[in-house]
């Protein structure tokens, strides 16, 4: 397991912070939580740096695409997010929830 956090998220993707971060092309499942909101939300490696990464969500269904946006609405406050992970085929990667509208 590798500790994280998400800086960024929107609609189309988000950015998480990691000490050895993921290469581009890479994609796995993230799971998001907030409140009553918890839903997994396939992902892709879009970008890469020294300190993390910049992930595409991959919708499954327009249904998923408006679950991420009032997820997204939701996080527009102030309030954290009380959990994320991102799953792959290889061991799990549990990024503590750090999302915010800053």
């Amino acid at each position: 397991m590798q500790g994280g956090s998400c800086s960024e998220i929107s609609i189309e993707g988000m950015r998480v912070e990691l000490g050895d971060p993921f290469a581009p092309g890479s994609s796995g499942t993230v799971s998001l939580n907030y409140e009553s909101l918890s839903m997994a939300v396939p992902v892709s490696v879009v970008r890469s740096d020294l300190t993390g990464n910049g992930l595409r969500f991959v919708y499954d269904s327009e249904e998923q695409r408006d679950a991420v946006a009032r997820l997204v609405t939701c996080l527009a406050s102030p309030l954290p997010c009380t959990s994320l992970v991102l799953r792959r085929s290889r061991p799990e990667l549990r990024l503590p929830a750090l999302l915010s509208s800053n």
